[in-house]
């Protein structure tokens, strides 16, 4: 159900009412119909949202939100919802592999934020031919992580 979905994202509903410009009253009427199966009567872009909320569970307040925004656009950028179809493909695939288990616990908690946030960072240099001073200073933990690694025979435990 796209109320309890909301919910589960934190998104509240007077957000979604100044987002489409439209009453509180009018988006849980949109949410009741369309719980009910039924869209007609539901503005194009609102069902779209709902769909989206409803085919992607791996989606966080973040992709909603930038998928509301890319609605009013009219961008035909889909590569957000190529990456989730990828994320839900694989683990489809792999839901018992140790990645898998591992895209679940950082999806569904903040823990890992900080390691997220410096491997975007490294991954964009990582594989740099010429890497700068500022760059090794970088990546001098994830070197480590690379030394601890071989030493105990390229298998963590």
């Amino acid at each position: 159900m796209i109320k309890d979905r909301l919910k589960e994202l934190d998104i509240k509903i007077s957000e979604l009412a100044e987002y489409f410009n439209v009453t509180r009253p009018t988006i849980y009427k949109y949410i009741s119909t369309f719980d009910e199966g039924k869209t007609e009567g539901i503005p194009q872009k609102i069902r779209d949202l709902f769909d989206y909320i409803n085919n992607y569970p791996l989606i966080d307040k973040h992709n909603v939100i930038s998928f509301i925004f890319k609605s009013f656009t009219n961008k035909n950028d889909n590569c957000e919802d190529q990456n989730i179809e990828l994320i839900n493909d694989f683990l489809r695939q792999n839901i018992n592999s140790e990645k898998g288990q591992f895209i679940i616990k950082i999806v569904s908690s903040n823990s890992y934020d900080l390691i997220i946030h410096y491997a975007t960072q490294i991954s964009e240099i990582i594989d740099k031919e010429k890497i700068s001073k500022k760059d090794l200073k970088l990546l001098k933990p994830y070197k480590e992580i690379e030394k601890m690694y071989s030493i105990i025979g390229g298998k963590l435990k």
